[in-house]
């Protein structure tokens, strides 16, 4: 069995915890759930499918408010059907 390379700079960290996102066209911000991490992008599951190229605000907001919600501008790099919803993967733009 060949295995495809993994050609990503970063490690991927497996992270699940609820998040929410913004179009740049839409104000209204759409819940989603962070599926994994890493230090150039992360992937999330969606309802609704998002086109590539797509520029998004995403936030973070920790379980416990110890410490700031991560929140950034993001750009769909892919976006795949997952049963009900969609897997994207997201590059960090900025964070802010």
């Amino acid at each position: 069995m060949l295995l495809k390379p993994d050609l990503r700079d970063f490690q991927r960290m497996p992270q699940r915890a609820p998040m929410r996102y913004q179009n740049e066209h839409d104000p209204t911000w759409q819940s989603a759930e962070l599926m994994d991490l890493s230090a150039s992008g992360l992937a999330m599951l969606t309802i609704e499918s998002l086109p590539e190229g797509s520029v998004l605000n995403v936030e973070i907001a920790p379980a416990l408010a110890v410490v700031p919600p991560l929140r950034a501008v993001v750009e769909v790099r892919r976006c795949e059907p997952d049963g009900e919803g969609h897997l994207v993967g997201v590059r960090f733009v900025e964070m802010y």
